[in-house]
């Protein structure tokens, strides 16, 4: 007959960093590290560097502040239950770190008050972030890199190879805190994602500029743009009718489908869901040093330009339209076209990857 392994779970002794990586320490592949509830702040990152679960008490009742996870080039990792709490810092370098890793999942965790970049993900890496409640992030939210290679990869929508699934997830600002918002989602080198049925909600003292934001090909010295982008099953709400918002800036983007999306409130009826434009095309090409406009050196198409991005069935306020622009500037308009490289209906043959993500019915 056949054995079966079952994983070990292991204690922490405290949710401080140091029993935290004591446990982890002494797990091995597949175990669980359980946190208990508590309050600690870690003054550096707590490495994880075996597919383990480590799984805190719950939202709210083990809370860690300042730095949290960093995994690098491991797979099947899996964090659950904890708020993590930015104390009003910039993430970058402190937030949780996927660097190069596959099968990862992150769920059932709160991010409170970071100045940017609660999740950095980057390198060849694939997973989901799932069933998580993001609360007064500003500048920059989550942030997905892509890898040198990226591109060379087949590009095909509906898939999982490299792709970050963000799903199920809510964003919201308690008005407690009076910033500006940047965007909840930005992505480069060649970053591929998929961002679907998660609910994003503004609040009047701190106004979203972008709601979703993709970069494209800078310069020839700083990587690609995003290839790929799927959005669609979300909820956009803005109380108030006040502040400049976009919906989705997309500088760039090889494949991209955007539908049953919902906008609402009323400044929606007279503000722009969808803004395209090409980072080599435009005014950011003619007015940064060391950038190789497209014009100049490729001519149409530019590297990762918009293209093959089929747009349907999205609402605002229960109605079924939405605003396009692109910005009339440079050749911006010249090198993005409807029925040419994007197109507004149904995309055929699209069928997206399942839902809900195989990793989060474990």
């Amino acid at each position: 007959g056949g054995s079966c392994v079952e994983e070990t779970v292991w204690l922490a002794d405290n949710c401080s960093q140091q029993a935290v990586q004591d446990a982890i320490n002494l797990a091995g592949d597949g175990d669980i590290v359980q946190v208990p509830a508590g309050a600690c702040e870690w003054t550096e990152s707590v490495v994880l560097d075996k597919g383990i679960t480590v799984q805190g008490a719950g939202i709210d009742d083990t809370i860690i502040k300042i730095y949290n996870f960093l995994f690098e080039d491991v797979n099947n990792i899996r964090i659950t239950g904890f708020t993590f709490d930015g104390d009003g810092l910039n993430g970058n370098g402190k937030s949780t770190q996927p660097i190069g890793s596959k099968n990862f999942r992150i769920d059932n965790c709160k991010y409170n008050n970071y100045d940017g970049h609660p999740i950095r993900i980057s390198g060849y890496s694939s997973g989901v972030i799932d069933h998580c409640q993001f609360i007064d992030i500003t500048s920059e939210g989550l942030i997905i890199m892509g890898d040198p290679l990226a591109a060379d990869r087949p590009l095909v929508l509906g898939g999982n190879d490299g792709v970050i699934f963000i799903e199920d997830c809510d964003w919201s600002a308690t008005g407690d805190v009076t910033r500006w918002w940047s965007n909840v989602l930005d992505g480069n080198y060649g970053a591929r994602w998929v961002f679907r049925h998660n609910t994003i909600t503004d609040h009047a003292n701190n106004k979203l500029l972008e709601w979703i934001e993709t970069h494209g090909f800078y310069r020839s010295d700083w990587g690609r743009g995003v290839l790929s982008f799927e959005v669609y099953g979300n909820t956009f709400t803005s109380p108030s009718a006040t502040g400049w918002k976009t919906g989705l800036k997309l500088r760039g983007g090889l494949n991209g489908v955007i539908f049953n999306n919902a906008w609402i409130g009323p400044d929606w009826d007279s503000r722009t869901e969808v803004w395209l434009s090409n980072d080599r095309s435009g005014s950011y090409c003619r007015t940064h040093d060391n950038i190789d406009c497209c014009v100049d050196v490729e001519g149409y198409p530019c590297t990762d330009q918009i293209s093959n991005l089929y747009i349907w069935n999205n609402t605002v306020n229960e109605e079924n339209s939405f605003t396009l622009e692109i910005p009339d500037d440079y050749e911006n308009r010249l090198h993005i076209q409807q029925d040419r490289d994007y197109f507004l209906y149904e995309r055929p043959d699209y069928i997206p990857y399942p839902y809900p993500h195989p990793l989060t019915l474990n």
